[in-house]
Order: structure tokens, then C-alpha cells, then sequence
């Protein structure tokens, strides 16, 4: 389930290339122009993570962990990620490939990576990274 979560945030903000430099740009200006109906998804968002985070919990898997912080440190590296994306393009002839042609997938890939270890159960074997059986497009 943690898995479907975090593609299908990434996902979504693939699917909407304009979405991350606006969401950036909102919460830089303290969040003025939200409303209750964002408000209303974000915490309908977060109650699905906590869902995932509370069975996990129940099935010995998952530490403890906070739904709201953890939201955070999925979608803040893909937010960056995707809005970087301008500024990595105008810098190609500068800076290396290695930082200006970073694939989606391996960002997503590490999200879930690091997602996981922070939410590691000590004692128990890390759950494993599913089969990739189709490619998450940025």
C-alpha cells in the first residue's frame, strides 16, 4: 500500500507539470490563497497515509511514525524534483548529466527508499521494494 502511495503522489505531480512551482511558491507565501476544499484533500491525503502507517504498525513492520511528517519527506523531494526541472534544463551545458539528467523513476526510486528505512521496525527484515511493472513518466 505505501508503495501504491507514493507512485501515485508522484504520479500526479508528473501528470501536472505546472503543479509543483505553484504548491512551491504557495507555501514560501504562507498559503494565502488555499482554501478549505485543499485543506479538506490534504487531510483526506494524510488519513490514507495513516491508514497505511497504522497497519503497518499493527503487522510489526513500521516503526511508529507520524503521517504528516512522513507525508512530507515523500512529496517535498518530488516537489523540488519536478519544480528543478526548468532550472536543471538551462544548466545542461554547464553542469554535468549526472545532475541535469536525473531520471524520475530513480528519484522515485529513493523516495521510496528512504521512505522505507525511516519507517524500518528494528528487528524485522526490511520490506522489500516491489517489481516495477510499469514506469512512472516525469
Amino acid at each position: 500500500q505505501l508503495h501504491r502511495f507514493i507512485r501515485t503522489v508522484a504520479g500526479v505531480i508528473a501528470a501536472e507539470p505546472h503543479f509543483p512551482a505553484i504548491w512551491l511558491r504557495e507555501m514560501a507565501e504562507g498559503g494565502g490563497q488555499l482554501d478549505a476544499s485543499i485543506a479538506t484533500s490534504l487531510r483526506d491525503i494524510i488519513a490514507t497515509l495513516a491508514a497505511i502507517l497504522q497497519e503497518g504498525q499493527r503487522e510489526g513492520v513500521f516503526a511508529p511514525a507520524h503521517p504528516f511528517i512522513t507525508q512530507i519527506g515523500i512529496v517535498a523531494p518530488l516537489l523540488l524534483f519536478a519544480a528543478s526541472a526548468p532550472a536543471r534544463a538551462r544548466f545542461t551545458a554547464i553542469m554535468p548529466a549526472s545532475l541535469t539528467a536525473v531520471p524520475h523513476e530513480a528519484v522515485v526510486d529513493h523516495v521510496e527508499a528512504v521512505t522505507l528505512a525511516a519507517l524500518h521496525a528494528r528487528g524485522r527484515p526490511s520490506p522489500p521494494l516491489p517489481k516495477r511493472t510499469r514506469s512512472v513518466r516525469a
